[in-house]
């Protein structure tokens, strides 16, 4: 009985274990370093990306106020009350480069044409002082001697035809005013309401010609020529060279 005693003890499931030694601790198995990195620059572009679009969704609805024209205005023109509008547009980092409507330019010379409801650049317009000094002289022009649809903010040639003697051939018309900016016209409309043929238009002239403008008005019959919207021609005064 002692000898099968000692067989079953021997035959033991344990028994193996023991004699073999400790068991090997368990080893993770990582994936590749590439992974890491790849993941890192993914999450860096998602952050950017977030960045730049809620950059964008806060200026989208980013307005400024300038000023744009209310009607084709010529260069030279004085501006007045009523020329410009104000617009709300999106301009981003080009805020600068347009005459902004926290500023009254009611005086201010063009320096260029600016279209009907253009954005005007700030670079178009220049002060009072810079423009030269003007004076508003009102000259009563025929109907039939006026341009047509000539409005605020044109430029007009003036010219003086002298008033003929009785017998003798009228005399040449004279240049009087060149350049001169229209700062309003008279009412032009024929018809039964009117009562004279005649209509006031002012114009913005230099100081020196504002005693021709007025003798030769007053002498001689009136003609404006208008200049084309945009030309390079300057008002004539007797103090240049």
């Amino acid at each position: 009985m002692g000898t099968v005693g000692t067989k079953r003890a021997s035959g033991t499931p344990g028994s193996g274990l023991a004699a073999g030694g400790a068991v090997p601790p368990a080893v993770r198995v990582r994936g590749p370093r590439w992974k890491n990195a790849r993941l890192i620059i993914g999450l860096l572009l998602i952050l950017v990306s977030v960045a730049v679009g809620a950059r964008l969704f806060a200026t989208a609805d980013r307005t400024t106020s300038v000023w744009a024209a209310a009607r084709d205005l010529d260069v030279g023109a004085v501006l007045r009350d009523g020329d410009l509008v104000r617009r709300q547009v999106r301009l981003l980092d080009v805020t600068d480069k347009y005459l902004a409507a926290d500023t009254a330019p009611v005086g201010y010379t063009l320096t260029r044409a600016v279209g009907d409801g253009e954005l005007v650049p700030s670079a178009a317009v220049r002060g009072p002082g810079a423009a030269g000094e003007r004076r508003l002289v009102t000259v009563t022009v025929p109907r039939d001697r006026l341009p047509a649809q000539l409005s605020a903010g044109s430029r007009v040639d003036v010219y003086v035809t002298p008033k003929a003697r009785s017998g003798e051939e009228p005399p040449p018309a004279e240049l009087a005013v060149s350049a001169a900016s229209v700062t309003s016209v008279g009412d032009t409309r024929r018809g039964l309401g009117s009562a004279t043929s005649q209509v006031g238009v002012v114009l913005a002239v230099p100081p020196d010609q504002v005693a021709a403008l007025i003798n030769g008005s007053r002498h001689g019959d009136v003609d404006l020529v208008r200049l084309p919207l945009g030309s390079s021609a300057e008002p004539t005064s007797s103090e240049s060279p």
